[in-house]
């Protein structure tokens, strides 16, 4: 038993030896534990900052592009495309806007022409102040018109106007224009643009040219409701849109047409509105035989008790105002109106047809500029 007992002894001062002696080389530290785990929670901590900054970065961009995108689309929608500052480039041509003041009317005044063209002159100015006045135009809308005169050979994309609203590009006026004579295009602020080509200045034709552009300015000014209304009147069908790519089916430019109508007394030349012949010396080829037709029976029912020998000579004027709003004569008008080279008959001489504009639309149109002028 002695043996055995120092042997145990033996042994378990062995084995407390190699256990002081592990400890030894690996001590156990709770503070180096902590330390030693809170390195990489640094980590995360740094990671989870660099992703929030990120986040944050890419919401701006996100939110520049957005907003600056959506100012674009908004523009876009506007009848002509509206100019931004940063589409002018700094070789860019710019073209100086008169501030023009003229018996009580305020508009502004530019020309577009080769350096050595001479300036408008003050009887132009005097002329236009007088078109502007005979159109009804309110003193106060016509401060937010600018008027350019243009030699379309001078003309450029390149080239901006500098205007109280700030600068405004120049826009690609189309080749109609070159026979038309007139375009209008809105911009920034509340100024409008109407172009004049410079062949026309000093026409017979600038009255109906201006007048015309300035019942564009008006046209924009309409309400829903009035759009509605004028539709109903004109008898345009309810969804057309306010411009097509054809002039003549383009609701903005009846309004605009039937605008000048009404201070020039000129004839409208588009789509809408009761068809009247342009010249009754010219006889319809289309749509005589309906024309005939129609007042054959028209005659034949107002006279169907009358003796033949005892028919009054009947005025012709009477007769066709009776059958004129016929449907069937109508659409064959219209027909004709819209394919010159298929109906080259009709159109041999004049444009076969204009626009009639009745009381109820002339009064509309007054009603709508006293409204705007209050």
């Amino acid at each position: 038993m002695e043996i055995n007992n120092d042997w145990y002894k033996r042994y378990k001062n062995q084995m407390q030896t190699k256990l002081n002696q592990n400890k030894s080389q690996f001590p156990i530290d709770i503070s180096e534990r902590v330390d030693n785990d809170s390195m990489p929670k640094r980590i995360r901590w740094i990671l989870w900052a660099v992703v929030v900054i990120w986040l944050i970065y890419m919401i701006c961009i996100w939110s520049f592009y957005f907003f600056k995108i959506k100012k674009t689309d908004i523009n876009s929608e506007s009848k002509t495309t509206q100019t931004t500052h940063t589409l002018i480039t700094s070789s860019a041509e710019m073209i100086p806007l008169q501030k023009i003041s003229n018996v009580g009317y305020t508009f502004y005044l530019g020309q577009i022409d080769y350096p050595s063209a001479a300036a408008i002159t003050d009887q132009t100015k005097n002329d236009i102040t007088q078109i502007i006045y005979d159109a009804k135009f309110s003193k106060n809308l016509s401060q937010n018109i600018a008027i350019i005169i243009t030699n379309t050979l001078a003309a450029s994309t390149n080239q901006y106007f500098d205007s109280p609203f700030g600068k405004v590009k120049m826009v690609q006026l189309p080749p109609v224009f070159l026979q038309g004579g007139g375009a209008y295009s809105q911009h920034i602020g509340n100024l409008s643009f109407i172009f004049i080509n410079k062949n026309q200045l000093n026409s017979s034709r600038l009255n109906d040219i201006l007048t015309h552009e300035l019942g564009h300015y008006i046209g924009s000014l309409l309400t829903a409701a009035d759009w509605e209304q004028y539709y109903n009147l004109r008898q345009i069908p309810t969804g057309t849109p306010l411009y097509t790519s054809n002039w003549m089916l383009s609701p903005g430019e009846d309004f605009a047409d039937v605008y000048k109508n009404v201070f020039t007394k000129e004839k409208v030349q588009t789509y809408y509105g009761l068809l009247i012949k342009t010249n009754d010396n010219f006889p319809e080829n289309e749509c005589g035989k309906i024309y005939d037709k129609l007042m054959k029976n028209y005659i034949a029912k107002k006279y169907s008790n009358t003796d033949s020998w005892n028919i009054p000579i009947l005025s012709v004027k009477e007769a066709d105002t009776n059958i004129t709003s016929n449907k069937e004569l109508q659409d064959c008008r219209r027909k004709v109106l819209l394919d010159s080279e298929k109906y080259s008959e009709d159109w041999r001489f004049v444009v076969p047809y204009y626009s009639s504009v009745s009381q109820a639309t002339k009064t509309f149109v007054i009603n709508t500029i006293n409204k705007l002028n209050l």
